[in-house]
């Protein structure tokens, strides 16, 4: 059904965060002790307190931080069809809307081809068939008004006005086959929709796991789309420190320091470490090469927080 490649910047980014994980702990328990200075977090859930309300890590702990793409998705087939081509390679940067894989929707298209030159048709049968209508409505008219003056006879009245009902019967028919064969057509349409999978947002393809000429089944996975900028930062730390969910937090090192807002903590802890897995989001976009670093909490990303 096709290959799964992984690209060598993808396995470097499921590689670091692996090796991240297992030893996040032992950066704490390895990191010296610092006396000179003492990392803290502010909690901004308060304003008038947001400067001395810290919590402070006596270890002066070193922490790993894991930079991560806030969009990613797996992009999945919605009908079961062959793929006819791939218009994106593995590690290739894509623009939202950007054609990604084609599926066989040569069927599909031909019936849609049919289905619009029936509904042509059908058309101009329901234009002759209104103008039948009109006259058929007409001679009625003029014959109930010809009985009227004695012109004709009841028998001739009662034909033309059968007629007039039998004629506007066969155009409301017309009118509702053209309504079934539109809304025929936009199911096809759809389907030919489906058959082509586009990127959802501007990003780079992470994982591919068909090939051209493999038929795939409805909801299976073709690809993985993440987004082009890290937004998001894992990390594990003290879980003694009481942390808000909203509050900022400073990750830096002596290179560069990163303002983020806490978005979740783990539920759990990590009861032989002591650590607590969080994420937060980046406040200022990181490089996008950038997958981890070394760093530590902060008080602030201001320049005396960085000497």
């Amino acid at each position: 059904m096709g290959f799964a490649f992984l690209s060598a910047s993808m396995q470097s980014t499921a590689a670091a965060t692996t090796i991240c994980s297992v030893l996040l702990g032992l950066l704490f328990a390895c990191s010296p002790k610092r006396a000179e200075t003492t990392p803290y977090l502010a909690d901004a859930t308060d304003n008038q307190r947001r400067e001395e309300s810290v919590l402070r890590d006596p270890d002066q702990a070193e922490i790993v931080a894991v930079f991560l793409p806030e969009q990613t998705v797996e992009l999945a087939a919605s009908v079961s069809a062959p793929i006819v081509s791939l218009h994106a390679q593995l590690g290739s940067e894509v623009a939202e809307g950007e054609l990604l894989v084609q599926l066989d929707a040569r069927k599909t298209k031909a019936e849609l081809l049919e289905q619009q030159a029936a509904l042509l048709a059908i058309q101009t049968e329901c234009e002759l068939r209104s103008v039948e209508q009109a006259f058929s409505t007409k001679l009625h008219h003029r014959s109930a008004a010809a009985l009227r003056a004695g012109g004709v006879s009841d028998v001739e009245v009662e034909r033309a006005q059968q007629e007039s009902i039998r004629s506007a019967a066969r155009s409301k028919q017309c009118l509702q086959d053209v309504e079934q064969r539109r809304a025929h057509l936009q199911v096809l349409q759809a389907e030919l929709h489906r058959a082509e999978i586009r990127a959802p947002f501007h990003g780079r393809v992470a994982a591919l796991y068909v090939s051209v000429g493999a038929t795939v089944q409805s909801a299976e996975p073709l690809l993985r789309l993440v987004g082009m900028e890290p937004q998001l930062v894992r990390m594990a730390v003290p879980a003694s420190l009481s942390l808000q969910i909203g509050q900022p937090l400073f990750v830096g090192n002596k290179q560069d320091c990163w303002t983020l807002q806490l978005l979740r903590t783990a539920p759990s802890v990590d009861d032989a470490l002591g650590l607590r897995v969080i994420e937060a989001r980046l406040l200022r976009p990181a490089p996008p090469s950038l997958l981890y670093v070394r760093a530590s909490l902060r008080s602030s990303c201001d320049r005396e927080s960085r000497s």
